[in-house]
């Protein structure tokens, strides 16, 4: 290692950290943190990713604290390329500190251990759309539909009623491990499955969802 090298890494460091705790830095982190907790409400953004217990209640107090504690952590483990950032000035150092730290929330979220639901929806999402067979819709703010037919029109979400009376796939109600549903294979033969019994069931409509 060259000379100089190692204190030249703790001075960034140092430095970023100094003005993490300076009243100019602390004014932005509170605003920053507000500004994340906005979106992550506005948004419905899972709580897995900065709490062990994302199904226990917290007060609008809470979550300010948790995200700020994230956000403190996020940008002393990425200050070696946040640093220049902050030296073009506060406002897009802001909005690049956002940015990245909620598309870590999201990728950090999504996965099986944090959020299974969401980690199954997500990568069902993404089978769908890779599939010849499947025709899909995203909208903004809404699930994702999908069709086995180019020709379409989108129904009204199913109510619990409807969802009763089409039986579970037989060959998976006999196997008692949640695996079996995770493959590339059960994930695209439950989406064919359900697609024809909704189709059977509402025949006049025609599914796309």
């Amino acid at each position: 290692m060259p000379k100089g090298t190692k204190n030249k890494e703790e001075k960034n460091f140092s430095d970023l950290q100094e003005w993490m705790e300076s009243s100019q830095g602390c004014m932005l982190m509170d605003r920053l943190a507000h500004s994340v907790r906005d979106t992550v409400v506005s948004r419905n953004l899972p709580l897995s990713f900065i709490n062990r217990d994302p199904f226990g209640s917290r007060s609008d107090s809470d979550l300010f604290r948790e995200i700020r504690s994230e956000l403190a952590l996020f940008l002393l483990e990425n200050a070696d390329p946040l640093k220049k950032h902050l030296m073009c000035g506060e406002r897009n150092f802001s909005a690049l500190v956002k940015q990245r730290f909620i598309a870590q929330w999201l990728t950090g979220a999504r996965t099986p251990a944090r959020d299974p639901f969401r980690y199954l929806y997500k990568r069902t999402q993404d089978l769908l759309r890779d599939q010849q067979d499947f025709f899909t819709l995203s909208k903004k703010g809404r699930s994702t539909a999908y069709s086995r037919r180019a020709q379409n029109r989108a129904i009204p979400p199913l109510i619990k009623e409807d969802l009763r009376i089409i039986p579970f796939p037989p060959d998976l109600t006999r196997r008692r491990s949640d695996t079996a549903v995770k493959t590339k294979a059960a994930i695209l033969g439950l989406a064919a499955y359900f697609w024809d019994r909704i189709y059977d069931l509402l025949p006049s409509r025609g599914p796309s969802s």
